[in-house]
């Protein structure tokens, strides 16, 4: 049997991209909060992402997870119960201070690990028309899968 090599092209990253910045937030950039590491690194690269894309006028998508009633993803926080520090006014569910963030930003909160799962994202790219997307941040692990995109 012989293998042989498919033949593919590149395609970057198209006309209008869109970055989204998933969870980094306090709860996971601050070492003092039981979700939170030193993340140090991991800011910094993505204030030199949004820089980037703010410089070229495109969309910046920043998420940040807020539990807002005891219904909301019960499973997934029985699981791991300091989830349940991410509640509205929590000073954890706030972006990191040191993000770029400017007023055209797009803020968006969800309850799944998914950006696009019960959230107007999908929306709000096509608004934007955007034509791919940069995903990057913290939970990302958890929060990128080949469903959610």
């Amino acid at each position: 049997m012989t293998s042989r090599t498919l033949e593919h092209h590149p395609l970057g990253l198209g006309k209008r991209p869109a970055l989204i910045v998933v969870d980094v937030v306090k709860g996971f950039t601050d070492p003092a909060c039981p979700l939170g590491s030193q993340a140090d690194s991991v800011v910094a690269a993505n204030c030199t992402l949004m820089e980037a894309f703010h410089a070229r006028g495109l969309l910046v998508v920043l998420s940040t997870v807020i539990y807002r009633n005891a219904e909301q993803a019960t499973v997934f926080r029985h699981r791991l119960p300091d989830l349940n520090l991410l509640v509205p006014n929590s000073p954890w569910v706030e972006f990191d201070s040191r993000l770029p963030i400017i007023d055209s930003d797009v803020k968006l909160e969800k309850r799944h690990a998914s950006c696009f799962h019960g959230t107007a994202l999908e929306e709000t790219l096509k608004s934007h028309a955007a034509d791919s997307i940069v995903v990057t941040g913290l939970t990302t692990s958890g929060c990128v899968s080949g469903n959610s995109c």
